[in-house]
């Protein structure tokens, strides 16, 4: 499903979807590999090849990568590829 950027309520089954995914997450993983936990779910149910977290902080230009699932990609995302397609 493809939204713009318009404001629409989230179906029932997206909001239940997304209360499993925390409350697994939540139940599972200790504080210290819930970043990896988080995307190995959110690959698993999209079906991504790569999925990423990262942390920005408003109004400066750092990212730093939380996570990366398959690990082996995380080499993908260089600062100025996070600049790119994580604007501040």
């Amino acid at each position: 499903m493809i939204r713009t950027n318009q404001t629409i309520p989230a179906t029932v089954a997206e909001q239940l979807l997304a209360i499993d995914v925390f409350a697994e997450l939540l139940a599972s993983a200790d504080p210290a590999h819930m970043g990896k936990k988080l995307t190995e779910q959110i690959q698993e149910i999209t079906g991504a090849k790569t999925v990423i977290l990262v942390t920005h902080t408003i109004g400066s230009n750092l990212h730093e990568i939380i996570h990366a699932t398959p690990e082996r990609r995380v080499h993908l995302f260089s600062p100025k590829v996070l600049q790119a397609n994580c604007p501040g």
